[in-house]
């Protein structure tokens, strides 16, 4: 996916986001304009809330993504939390 920036009227490529396989986990490379990995995101699928999407509990509908840096250093941590059952089918929303 290409990401871009409106800068002065003129739409600027800043980079892109990958999607490289993995067969048991998420994972996506944030690329700059230059095409160098400058942040990876990770996700493991045994998290709860993808396994078993429809929990009514708030904390097995949470999904974390670590964000490390190019050293596979810690940035921070991205959080996706699920609406339920019933409302992730009748929505269309990511």
């Amino acid at each position: 996916m290409k990401v871009f920036v409106m800068k002065e009227g003129n739409k600027l490529q800043i980079g892109t986001i990958v999607d490289p396989f993995s067969l048991c986990n998420f994972t996506f490379n944030v690329r700059d304009h230059t095409g160098k990995v400058i942040y990876r995101i990770r996700s493991s699928c045994c998290q709860f809330a993808l396994i078993c999407p429809g929990c009514p509990g708030k904390s097995c509908r949470r999904v974390e993504f670590k964000v490390l840096n190019n050293q596979g250093q810690d940035v921070t941590v991205g959080v996706r939390e699920g609406q339920g059952l019933v409302k992730n089918l009748v929505s269309d929303v990511d």
